[in-house]
């Protein structure tokens, strides 16, 4: 789908998820989440930070992320911009 790819897993518990993340570090750019409470929506978060994810998500918001939303860490209209830094 574009150079894209969507890993659907299915975990008993939250806490599975950790491990999932971790066997996808260097590899995961976005993670969407649905249908967990506010406690763990944020600590999937965390271990979505921890694998390298530079987006967490609504997973209703994936597909179709505004245009000031990070990718890679940067933000996407930085590739048209050049930048230059005066250090005195």
């Amino acid at each position: 789908a574009g150079g894209r790819g969507v890993l659907i897993t299915p975990v008993e518990r939250v806490e599975a998820i950790e491990e999932v993340m971790g066997h996808l570090r260097g590899r995961l750019q976005v993670v969407g989440v649905g249908g967990l409470d506010a406690e763990s929506e944020a600590r999937v978060a965390g271990w979505a930070a921890a694998a390298g994810a530079s987006r967490v998500a609504p997973l209703k918001a994936v597909a179709y992320p505004p245009p000031w939303w990070i990718h890679d860490g940067r933000g996407p209209l930085d590739a048209l911009v050049d930048r230059v830094e005066w250090v005195e």
